[in-house]
């Protein structure tokens, strides 16, 4: 058995190591976030500009950003994760949210509700931007794959009552065939309005729209225990 002074030497040894474990990985730490400020500053990104930080809102975040950062790369969507499927700059998606904004507004008025029936990509991306800064709630969901996911959809519709669907070109099949198999509910509604999205080229002569009173929810999120 180790004498006493023998365990005091290995256990002086022992946090000497530590402490030198801990002070290489903080050095390798420092030198990781000066790398990564270095390949900022090299590729114009910087500092967060203070407007940003200052800003009340994600609309705000996005419209800040594209005046003073309008060509740094905003969202890059891989298709299955490794391909890439598109990309858009600060500059373009506020365009792109700022024309959406605009026909949503002309079908839904702020405060009612806009079901999101759209796979992953850009298209969500701006199509939720686009409900936040119209004023209206916008309720993420998915295109039916089968009778079970349609089912949920029409319950959801029918619990949130909807004033606007929004798909895309991508979810226009599995929707004309859900539709067609749907039984009575919102989702058959005449007074509900179907919105497909569409590549815009969205100028930046599309006015601001006009502020609207606050509807208290940016979103309404139903879960699968909902």
């Amino acid at each position: 058995m180790p004498s006493s002074r023998r365990l005091k030497a290995l256990l002086d040894v022992h946090v000497f190591e530590s402490n030198q474990i801990k002070a290489t990985r903080r050095g390798a730490g420092a030198r990781r976030r000066e790398a990564r400020g270095m390949q900022e500053q090299a590729s114009g990104a910087g500092a967060i500009p203070a407007q940003v930080w200052q800003a009340s809102s994600f609309v705000e975040v996005l419209q800040w950003r594209a005046r003073l950062q309008p060509e740094r790369v905003a969202y890059t969507f891989l298709r299955d994760g490794q391909e890439v499927d598109g990309v858009y700059t600060y500059a373009r998606l506020e365009r792109e949210v700022r024309a959406f904004a605009h026909r949503l507004r002309a079908r839904a008025a702020p405060g009612e509700r806009a079901m999101l029936m759209l796979p992953s990509g850009l298209d969500y991306i701006v199509a939720f931007l686009g409900c936040l800064q119209a004023g209206v709630i916008a309720v993420p969901a998915y295109p039916p794959a089968n009778r079970r996911h349609l089912a949920r959809l029409q319950a959801i519709a029918d619990d949130c009552d909807p004033r606007v669907v929004i798909t895309n070109a991508a979810a226009d099949a599995a929707l004309a065939r859900a539709r067609a198999k749907a039984v009575a509910g919102r989702l058959e509604a005449e007074s509900l309005h179907w919105l497909c999205m569409a590549p815009t080229q969205a100028q930046d002569d599309a006015p601001a729209l006009p502020d609207a009173a606050w509807p208290g929810a940016a979103f309404l999120q139903y879960t699968s225990g909902s």
